[in-house]
């Protein structure tokens, strides 16, 4: 939870796309078998919601790096050092939501197509 906070409104962007990619990927892997042109089209809708869940974690890191650098210009020198790698670090956490989004999705993706497409042989 703390790293969804330190992530912040992007944060919650990322864990939303990733959840209703996971309900999209297991639908895909049910279907697999009796549907396979439906578990293609929600295959391949789950890869695309792991994509977008990578470029909002990206889209956070950039937003949160710069909103450092703003809010640092006015700072006392002796502190920047500081206030930079805090908030680097925390703007990090971005990048680790929407990459092991990024990851499940693109699994559950890869596993759906995989299915469908045995599926659709038989």
């Amino acid at each position: 939870m703390e790293l969804i906070q330190e992530a912040g409104f992007s944060g919650w962007l990322v864990v939303g796309f990733g959840a209703f990619g996971v309900l999209l990927g297991v639908a895909a892997l049910a279907l697999a078998r009796a549907r396979p042109r439906d578990a293609v089209m929600l295959a391949t809708l789950t890869l695309g919601l792991g994509v977008t869940s990578m470029e909002v974690g990206l889209w956070g890191r950039s937003a949160g790096v710069s909103g450092t650098m703003r809010a640092v210009a006015h700072v006392n020198p002796a502190d920047r050092a500081t206030i930079l790698a805090a908030g680097r670090g925390e703007s990090g956490s971005n990048l680790v939501l929407g990459g092991g989004a990024f990851a499940v999705l693109g699994l559950l993706g890869a596993v759906g197509l995989g299915l469908s497409f045995q599926g659709a042989r038989r």
